[in-house]
């Protein structure tokens, strides 16, 4: 019986997040772990939330003005922009993609106030 084996050198993509309050070393972090596939000859691809596009940097821009449902909404389109334009196509090209926060972060910045009726 023929059975196929998925392992590290597969066409498949891992993706690793890296979460924490703020300078605990999760950039130091990132850097290390995305040269250890690379040793191995696999493609890296180290990202960052909010991300490096228009939106991400918005987003950064604005955390300390805007809040609350505004501020989650900013960091839900760099989410998704993210996703669909740089992290599903490298991990579907196989690359290791490593990124400086993702959901953790995200839920940690948003405080727990419920919205205005």
């Amino acid at each position: 019986m023929d059975q196929k084996v998925r392992t590290m050198g597969s066409s498949e993509g891992l993706f690793i997040s890296i979460d924490g309050p703020s300078g605990v070393g999760k950039t130091t972090t990132v850097r290390a772990l995305g040269r250890l596939p690379r040793d191995d000859g696999r493609p890296v691809h180290l990202t960052c939330e909010p991300s490096e596009g228009r939106i991400g940097k918005l987003a950064r821009d604005l955390t300390e003005t805007v809040t609350g449902t505004a501020l989650a909404c900013l960091y839900a389109a760099d989410r998704y922009h993210h996703l669909t334009t740089e992290v599903f196509p490298r991990l579907e090209a196989g690359e290791v993609v490593i990124t400086d926060r993702y959901s953790g972060s995200t839920a940690r910045r948003q405080p727990s106030r419920k919205s205005p009726r």
